[in-house]
């Protein structure tokens, strides 16, 4: 068992890295840039996405947009007044 600030520690590294595969609905290929080679047995399919939240995936990404968009207004304004 680990103490309680190593356990503190790894929920958001997990939450991150959860919501990462979500976002991109379980397609996790081997990005263009990367530096070494990965051999392929190692490798497993990760399902495409999860039906029991694939709405919420939906609602994550509309409500990740509005918020883009709401930054970027209000730095528009911003850059305006100035």
């Amino acid at each position: 068992m680990f103490d309680i600030d190593t356990q503190v520690d790894t929920v958001v590294p997990c939450c991150v890295l959860h919501n990462f595969i979500r976002l991109h609905n379980g397609d996790m290929t081997l990005p263009d840039r990367a530096t070494m080679d990965v051999n392929e047995s190692n490798m497993k399919d990760v399902p495409d996405g999860d039906v029991k939240y694939k709405k919420d995936v939906i609602v994550f990404n509309n409500l990740r947009q509005a918020e883009n968009e709401m930054r970027d207004a209000m730095a528009m304004q911003m850059w305006a007044d100035y």
